[in-house]
Formats: structure tokens, sequence, C-alpha cells
């Protein structure tokens, strides 16, 4: 695995197994329901799936060259995605989209540490998520969709996605989680320190030695809803 103390941080994530996983979750729209956002768009894949199943797709990414590369694989695959240059869709058009694939970096990284911008989640992994939840609200039509998939820490039967989407108040999305996976260890998560074994020692003394695969489902609706 390339070791960013070593190469370019804006490195763009290729396709993985994971990647071919989040395209078999992206239905085929109805007459209605066009707009379709993926958020980190990395090498196009979602966005290009998209757009190939029938989707008006925008595709978004703080990384420059992913934009570029997806636009290149875009036309490769002759496919009509919509690239642009945003943080987390914040200047996306409100209450447009009907569905949704935000593959978010999630890899716990200690403040000390350097990490791509495509894998980079902050210390718990769960800093970009948790801040685009409440943005992707106003961007959502009624019964829109959002899929979140996370590699999540894991304490007392809970991961912390699952925690958040819980504690989520005011929120107009319908919450819930796919568990895609048993416990696994922390040290799994990560080999792009030299110390992978002892990096995650602040996560450890506050009770995190596992991680979970987990996908948050978010659906949109007229009221304030819960988690199911």
């Amino acid at each position: 695995i390339e070791n960013p103390e070593n190469s370019h941080k804006e490195s763009v994530f290729p396709p993985h197994p994971e990647s071919a996983y989040l395209t078999s979750l992206i239905p085929t729209p109805t007459q209605i329901q066009k707009n379709f956002l993926d958020v980190g768009v990395g090498s196009g894949i979602l966005s290009i799936d998209a757009a190939k199943k029938g989707w008006k797709t925008i595709g978004v990414d703080i990384n420059k060259k992913a934009l570029k590369m997806a636009s290149i694989n875009a036309k490769l695959n002759d496919a009509q995605c919509r690239l642009r240059y945003d943080d987390l869709a914040k200047n996306q058009e409100e209450n447009f989209f009907y569905f949704c694939v935000a593959n978010l970096p999630f890899e716990p990284t200690p403040s000390q540490k350097i990490n791509f911008l495509h894998s980079n989640g902050g210390e718990y992994g769960d800093k970009l998520i948790t801040e685009f939840i409440p943005i992707i609200e106003r961007k959502m039509k009624i019964d829109g969709v959002v899929i979140l998939p996370s590699f999540s820490l894991f304490k007392n039967n809970e991961s912390r996605i699952e925690k958040h989407l819980k504690e989520l108040n005011n929120s107009c999305f319908m919450r819930g989680i796919v568990r895609l996976s048993r416990p696994l260890e922390l040290t799994l998560l990560s080999s792009r320190f030299e110390d992978s074994k002892n990096v995650y020692n602040y996560l450890t003394k506050e009770g995190y030695s596992h991680f979970v695969i987990d996908i948050g489902l978010l659906k949109k609706t007229n009221e304030e809803s819960s988690f199911i």
C-alpha cells in the first residue's frame, strides 16, 4: 500500500471491490427521479455507473487530480457526467437530488500523521461524515436516499456512525444501518503508517479495539424522523 509520506496526498483512490459493491446499490431511475450526486468522486466509477443507468449525474470532489481522472474515465466509458470542484457538495443546489452516494474518507488518522485526501477521516474516522449529514439533508428531495459507507470504530456493540445517527436531532432523515461485517481488529484498518501496530493507541485507550463495515442509509421525509 502506498505510503502518503513518500507520495502525493492528492493521489486518486482506484476502484476497489467496495466500489463495485456500491455500484450495485445504485438503482435505475424512474422518469421523475433523475438527479444523482456522487460525493468524493475519486476515479469516477460511481458517477459513470449512475450515468450509464440513466441518472443525470453530478460528481464532486476537493481533489482536482481526481476530477481530472474522473473526466478521462467518463469519456473513455462514453458517460455524461458533470464533475465539479466542491467541498462536501456545499455549493450544490438545494432540494435537487433523488439519490446520493457519499464514499467519504473514513480512515482514522492521528493528528500528527500524513494521509491521503481520499482516506483521511480525522482522528476517529468520521469527521467528514458527521459534517456532511446536515449539509446533504438540505440538498435532497423528499423521499431522496443517501448511502454512506463507512469502516466505523466499534465498542459496546455499537459503531460510531450508528451512535451518531441515533443521536441526530431535528433531522428530517429516516435513518438506519446495514452492517456488512463482524467486528474486525483495529490493526487491520490501515497499514499506511510505519508504526501501524501502535499508531492507534489513542483509540484503544478509549476502548476502541475493533471496527465494523457499516452503511448508513438515509431517506428524507416531510417531518422530523428517527433511527429505525
